[in-house]
């Protein structure tokens, strides 16, 4: 901690590390993967709902930029976790925004997939902020442990791209 009081970088970056290792099944394993590999195996359960959506349908906010350059935009709109990979989705590249785990609650919004809570979901290392091969990297990177996009801000993000009427949206 910092005089302050404040965490600083890498007590955030600790804190972030050891929450999202709560969602692996062997989280020392877990830990090994993101160490060598970048990138490993969690199960979402009820700790977020991983929202999967094509780069082309991301919204007018990040339209026409290179995903390398949408964090700004996706920042200031979503608030939250947001990761990215190529050739994910139909052999495009897509964004996985993390959502708060809400099984009664599920998100329905055409034009996006909701990963199941109980299969293993590939999330980039806490630090991967930049692409390094075929991996998911962080647009957003985890600055508080916990923080995850609302419903809300998703679905205003992609209403102008998917023509959504706000009242269509159930998270």
């Amino acid at each position: 901690m910092d005089r302050g009081g404040n965490a600083g970088p890498d007590e955030r970056l600790l804190a972030v590390t050891e929450w999202l290792l709560a969602a692996a099944v062997h989280p020392p394993q877990a830990r090994s993967q993101w160490e060598t590999t970048g990138a490993a195996w969690l199960l979402p359960r009820k700790r977020f709902t991983a929202v999967t959506i094509p780069a082309d349908r991301m919204g007018t906010a990040v339209v026409g930029a290179p995903p390398r350059e949408r964090g700004a935009p996706l920042g200031h709109a979503l608030e939250g976790l947001v990761f990215y990979q190529d050739r994910v989705y139909r052999r495009q590249g897509a964004y996985t925004v993390l959502l708060p785990g809400t099984a009664e609650q599920p998100w329905r919004v055409r034009g996006t997939t909701v990963h199941p809570p109980r299969a293993y979901l590939l999330v980039p290392a806490p630090d991967r902020t930049v692409p390094a091969g075929d991996g998911p990297w962080w647009v957003l990177p985890p600055q508080v442990p916990g923080r995850r996009c609302t419903p809300a801000a998703l679905a205003s993000l992609l209403s102008p791209s998917l023509g959504l009427n706000l009242g269509d949206v159930h998270a």
